[in-house]
């Protein structure tokens, strides 16, 4: 990804500034307030599992967020009190 970055940066369709990409992306899926029924959050938990089970090796799970709060809270858990993923200056 770094390398695509970095010729979007020499095509001048990026900024020469931009930041470099770290270690820390990971696949995520994010959408806003969670109104999903207990079913389809039981399916959806099925069907995360499975597509985590077939990563390729040293590859990062994909994650669940709910992304309409201040800060994003990882629902990966599919618990009511999910933590918030941002803590301190890991963002």
């Amino acid at each position: 990804m770094q390398e695509l970055l970095d010729a979007r940066v020499e095509l001048r369709l990026t900024p020469p500034d931009v930041a470099r990409i770290g270690r820390r992306i990971r696949p995520v899926v994010g959408f806003g307030v969670d109104e999903r029924s207990c079913e389809v959050k039981l399916r959806y938990a099925k069907v995360l599992a499975l597509v985590n089970e077939y990563l390729p090796p040293g590859a990062d799970p994909v994650e669940t967020w709910s992304l309409h709060q201040l800060r994003p809270v990882n629902l990966t858990a599919q618990t009511n009190n999910a933590e918030p993923i941002l803590k301190g200056d890991n963002y």
